[in-house]
């Protein structure tokens, strides 16, 4: 018993984790007490046996032991398979029987979804003891980018932010450089005390900045000088003409007064005096008083007459004071009567006059004696009334009585019908008098079938109206000839239209010769008007667009060739069939500049609607001078006429089109006046296509006009007119000349192409060697090459040579075209040069040296003018030589541009270069 008790307290010891468990375990006598829990993955045999050998019985202890079997159940978990644990509560002794299964996970899932970046998954986590893992993985989805665009400013990029839509992350990319600054000036004028200056303003962004400075003008005092008077003493007063700043100064002390005395005599009413005045300031006082004079009157009797009273007038002699006494009563009137007898119509009566005064009055009146009448008849007719005349037979007064009304007509009625082309209308005739009339109108109507005839490439759309009645027909509503949408020749196909895929011209060249853009001039049949489309590249020039009823289908023709905008819109004059269609254009397109004839007399609907239309777009139309250039790149527009002439007709602008070797020649409507004038001038009228004067009329034209033109072709827009164009006249003198003629009434839009090398007609065939410059010159200098082909306009006066698109020309008088510039020296606008006659604005402390003109000049006080640029380093902003400036140039064109250029090429065509040899400035942003 006592060895039971002791092994239950070292089992709790040994359970408890006790240290000294182990020691007294050893010490007890116990014969069995397993040193070590014995694990039995077996399951034992139900009843073990227990009984030792004889070796190894205890030998304090040979009675046999029968283990009391106690049993815990452990039971499965997710993982673990359960059992049942049996120990002898004598000895200790286990096993472990009655094992089951393990029960299993009961998974719940929660579902993880992918994301932009994140893949997706499912985590199983068992309900039971909380065991999870991660499983059914996907991809991550992948950002679903927005967009938006920042544009660039003046002085940042621009870029586009991509935003993801799913999970807000973004990145910036597709940056664009800034756009550079645009500058408005305005010049603020010195003052006498302030300094001048022009503050530079970008009109996109707002920011300024201030240049130019100028020094104070100083103040430029006139004196006007203030006498001393009696009281104040005098001064000067200095006041500035320019800003009215004054001030006063050399003062002068009073002078004090100088009186005059001036006596005033008395009179009869009045006392007399003696007025002191001073006779520098007028100030006076009074002194010396004398009492009033005594009157010494005189009689005039006035008798009295036979309706007023007499009276006598006392008058003094002395002052002229007079008064009225002594009345005496009026005599009264002596009448005599004169009887004045009755008439039919008059009463009698009898006349009083006074015998002395000669008043009259009258009176004993007796009636008139009345009218004895006879009477006449006059009867009725059909359209007048009857009536009867009474006449006195004592006076002959004579009246209209006793009225009938007028019978009236009686009328039968004849009906005659209408036919296609005239009225019809009923005859009504009297059967009384046989008056007759017609009336009951019923307008003249044919029964009209329309058939449409639509426009193509080469030919004008028209509707024919047909009577279905008479077969009388016409035709209208015409619509323009769409003309051919031409895709470019290549080196492979001459060039097609896109429209009616026919093919003109020839294959290109292996090796172009021309510019890298296409000239088109395109006369558009308006029918008797005129209309000329000139394009190239982003330029497009608009000359006139016939009558208002054109105005639709000088848009779409526009449309149809690509325009979105017109850089320039000419009406050469006033006339309908040239004005009227603009209003319309101008409805339907951006136009950014227009010129109109010196002439604005017309009063007609059209051109007042043209005007009208100008100042709603917010346009201020220019009328320009001769020698007036407009250019872009190597096109240029110059006027060689522009002025009011004896007629609107001959108020027309005529101005020459240049580009390359090909010039053209458009007239508007002026006559023989014009021509001859041109010619007689001397001005350059060499051309190879020549717009044909006022429709070919015979008043136009002129052989010795068409001998100075020199022109191979020409364009004449007319259409049906009442006025013969164009006349036999001027045909056979065009024909004499050796032109060809092209007809819009026959030829339908007449165009031409150029690459400045060739002119391609408007049958499809090329030809070359035109009357232009050869080559031509770019907006900006000249082309590179053989110098022979580079020409200049000099100055026969000043002997100063310029680029033909310098802003800085003389006068047409003194122009001449020089191949060769030995004994001329350069502009320095327009070319610089290193000549000691050209002169430059340099910056004394940074060193740098710019043209006149340069927008970037130091302030007034930083400035000084050289002529030798050795020890400077040139603007690259205006003259740009140095191998640090880099420019953007045309890879085509071989223009190069300052990157600020708002005419840069399409980004395809760019290069930025750092040497300019063999590149032609752009006449734009450097010139």
């Amino acid at each position: 018993m006592k060895k039971l008790i002791a092994l239950i307290i070292v089992l709790m010891l040994f359970l408890t984790g006790c240290d000294y468990a182990e020691e007294i375990i050893n010490g007890l006598d116990i014969p069995f007490l397993p040193s070590e829990k014995v694990e039995d993955t077996e399951t034992p045999d139900p009843v073990p046996d227990d009984t030792e050998t004889e070796d190894e019985e205890d030998e304090d202890d040979q009675t046999e032991h029968v283990h009391d079997l106690q049993a815990e159940a452990t039971a499965p978990t997710c993982d673990s398979t359960g059992y049942t644990t049996y120990t002898c509560s004598g000895c200790g002794y286990s096993y472990v029987g009655d094992e089951t299964e393990a029960l299993g996970h009961s998974y719940e899932t929660a579902v993880t979804a992918p994301t932009c970046t994140n893949g997706g998954y499912t985590t199983y986590t068992c309900s039971e003891c909380g065991y999870s893992y991660v499983g059914d993985e996907t991809e991550a989805l992948g950002h679903s980018y927005e967009t938006v665009a920042t544009a660039p400013t003046c002085e940042s990029a621009g870029y586009t932010t991509y935003t993801c839509s799913e999970c807000g992350y973004s990145y910036v990319a597709d940056e664009t450089e800034a756009l550079g600054h645009s500058y408005d000036t305005v010049a603020t004028a010195p003052t006498c005390e302030s300094a001048g200056y022009t503050t530079y303003t970008c009109s996109e962004c707002g920011y300024s900045y201030v240049a130019d400075e100028t020094e104070a003008l100083g103040h430029n005092y006139e004196s006007v000088v203030t006498a001393p008077g009696c009281i104040l003493g005098g001064y000067t007063t200095y006041t500035c003409t320019l800003c009215s700043d004054s001030y006063v100064s050399d003062k002068i002390t009073a002078l004090g007064h100088n009186y005059v005395g001036t006596v005033t005599p008395p009179t009869y009413d009045e006392s007399g005096y003696t007025t002191y005045t001073c006779s520098v300031c007028g100030d006076f006082y009074v002194t010396d008083e004398v009492n009033p004079l005594t009157h010494s009157y005189k009689a005039v009797v006035t008798a009295p007459t036979c309706e007023t009273k007499g009276y006598t007038t006392y008058t003094c002699s002395d002052c002229g004071h007079s008064y009225v006494s002594d009345e005496a009563a009026a005599l009264g009137h002596n009448y005599k009567s004169v009887v004045t007898a009755p008439t039919c119509e008059s009463a009698g009566y009898t006349t009083y006059t006074c015998s002395a005064c000669g008043d009259t009055y009258t009176g004993d009146n007796t009636v008139a004696l009345g009218h004895s009448y006879s009477s006449t008849v006059t009867a009725p007719t059909c359209e007048s009334a009857g009536y009867t005349t009474y006449t006195c037979s004592a006076c002959g007064d004579t009246y209209t009585g006793d009225n009938t009304v007028a019978l009236g007509h009686s009328y039968s009625s004849t009906v005659t019908a209408p036919t296609c082309e005239k009225e019809g209308y009923t005859t009504y005739t009297c059967t009384v008098c046989y008056y007759s009339y017609k009336s009951d109108y019923v307008a003249a109507s044919h029964s009209f079938e329309t058939t449409v005839t639509a426009p193509t490439c080469d030919s004008a759309g028209y509707t024919t109206y047909t009577c279905t009645v008479c077969s009388y027909y016409y035709e209208g509503n015409q619509a323009a000839a769409l003309g051919h949408t031409w895709r470019d020749a290549t080196t492979e196909a001459p060039k097609t239209c896109i429209v009616c895929l026919v093919t003109e011209g020839e294959k290109l060249p292996s090796a172009s010769v021309g510019y890298g853009e296409t000239l088109y001039v395109s006369y558009i049949n308006v029918g008797q008007g005129d209309s000329i489309l000139i394009q190239v590249g982003d330029c497009d020039i608009l000359i006139d667009a016939g009558t208002a009823s054109y105005g639709s289908t000088v848009s779409s023709y526009l449309k149809n060739r690509g325009v979105d905008d017109i850089e320039l819109m000419i009406n050469t004059h006033p006339d309908a069939d040239h004005c009227g269609g603009l209003t319309t254009v101008l409805n339907n397109f951006v136009v950014e500049e227009v010129w109109i004839s010196k002439d604005t007399s017309k009063n007609t609907s059209a051109y007042k609607n043209f005007t009208a239309a100008i100042t709603s777009e917010g346009l201020t139309a220019k009328k320009p001078n001769v020698g007036t250039v407009y250019t872009y790149e190597y096109l240029t527009l110059t006027v060689l006429y522009s002025a009011v002439g004896s007629d609107s007709n001959n108020s027309s602008i005529v101005v020459m089109l240049e580009y390359g070797s090909f010039k053209f020649l458009f007239t508007g409507d002026v006559g023989s006046e014009v021509e001859s004038q041109l010619v007689s001038n001397g001005t350059d009228l060499s051309c190879d296509v020549l717009k044909v004067g006022h429709h070919g009329s015979k008043y136009s034209s002129t052989a010795a006009f068409l001998s100075a033109t020199g022109a191979k072709y020409g364009v004449i827009c007319v259409g049906s007119n009442s006025y013969g164009h164009p006349t036999a006249d001027a045909l056979n003198r065009l024909s004499s000349a050796g032109i060809s003629v092209y007809r819009t009434d026959t030829n339908g839009n007449v165009v031409f192409s150029s690459d400045g090398a060739t002119l391609t007609l408007p049958g499809g065939d090329s030809v070359s060697g035109g009357s232009g410059s050869s080559g031509g010159s770019s907006s900006g200098g000249s082309s590179s090459g053989d110098s022979t082909t580079t020409y200049y306009i000099g100055n026969t006066s000043s002997k100063v040579y310029h680029l033909p698109t310098c802003s800085n020309l003389p006068s047409s008088a003194n122009q001449i075209i020089l191949y060769s510039t030995t004994g001329y020296t350069p502009c320095g606008r327009c070319i610089g040069g290193s000549s000691t006659t050209t002169t430059y604005i340099a910056n004394k402390n940074t060193k740098v040296y710019h043209l006149s003109t340069c927008s970037y000049l130091p302030g007034a006080s930083n400035r000084i003018t050289i002529t030798n640029t050795s020890g400077y380093t040139p603007c690259s902003h205006c003259i740009g030589s140095t191998s640090t400036t880099s420019y953007i140039a045309n890879t085509e064109t071989n223009v190069y541009h300052l990157s600020t250029c708002s005419y840069l090429p399409a980004s395809s065509k760019q290069k930025v270069i750092y040497s300019t040899v063999g590149y032609t400035p752009c006449g734009h942003c450097i010139n």
